[in-house]
């Protein structure tokens, strides 16, 4: 199993419901099947004007992943279940960068910019290290053990 950061927009042309599946094309199927069954973290773009300021360009919300079903109107989309039970917002935002260091060191460009090929990708794989270190911006001031 892998864990991954979910792009989740406020306003998206699929069929997302937070907490309860995910809406993706065929391009993110094998990553998305390496990651069910585990963990991910849910990402709102920088240019989502659909949410807070300091919400933009953040992680806002964890959970555990289940199956992957196809679209039954669409061959080429699908649907993975997020478990309910295991969904947390977290307490705040976590940036995606920290003292101009992005969480996600794929994101790093060249020239301390972002890297736009990785950026632009709805489903990235990332370390547990990373996925931990996510976490624990999110709940810093509490002790968490996720289910």
């Amino acid at each position: 199993m892998t864990k991954a950061v979910l792009v989740q927009r406020s306003t998206s042309i699929y069929d997302d419901e937070a907490g309860d599946r995910y809406h993706f094309p065929r391009q993110y199927l094998k990553r998305l099947q390496e990651c069910s069954g585990d963990w991910v973290v849910f990402y709102s773009p920088v240019k989502d004007t659909g949410v807070s300021p300091d919400a933009r360009g953040a992680y806002f919300a964890t959970a555990r992943l289940g199956e992957i079903s196809t679209d039954p109107k669409n061959e080429d989309l699908f649907y993975v279940a997020i478990d309910p039970a295991t969904y947390a917002d977290f307490s705040a935002p976590v940036p995606r960068q920290i003292h101009g260091q992005f969480l996600e060191p794929r994101m790093n460009g060249s020239e301390g910019n972002v890297n736009t090929g990785i950026a632009l990708q709805a489903v990235r794989q990332i370390s547990e290290h990373t996925f931990e270190t996510i976490i624990s911006l999110a709940w810093q001031d509490a002790e968490l053990v996720l289910p």
